[in-house]
């Protein structure tokens, strides 16, 4: 598996999103299809993800980043409210 390690400076959601389906993308034949498995749903599903026609889903968040090799750690801030 490629080596693949998230940027060090503080993302949105948005772009978080993004550099985890370039790296979903970037993965090897197969890849879609055993996360699929792990994740308990189906390839479809998990390339609908990787394309961006679903959301990732916060809950499925740690099996795609395992998936990955991704060691993370995850600091939630409230929005501002102006």
């Amino acid at each position: 598996m490629p080596a693949f390690s998230l940027p060090e400076h503080p993302m949105k959601w948005d772009e978080f999103q993004s550099v985890i389906r370039e790296a979903m993308a970037a993965q090897p034949r197969g890849y879609q299809t055993r996360l699929a498995h792990e994740m308990d749903t189906t390839p479809g599903y998990v390339h609908q993800l990787v394309v961006g026609h679903r959301s990732i889903p916060a809950d499925k968040l740690p099996a795609i980043l395992a998936s990955l090799g991704i060691e993370y750690d995850i600091r939630l801030r409230s929005a501002k409210k102006e």
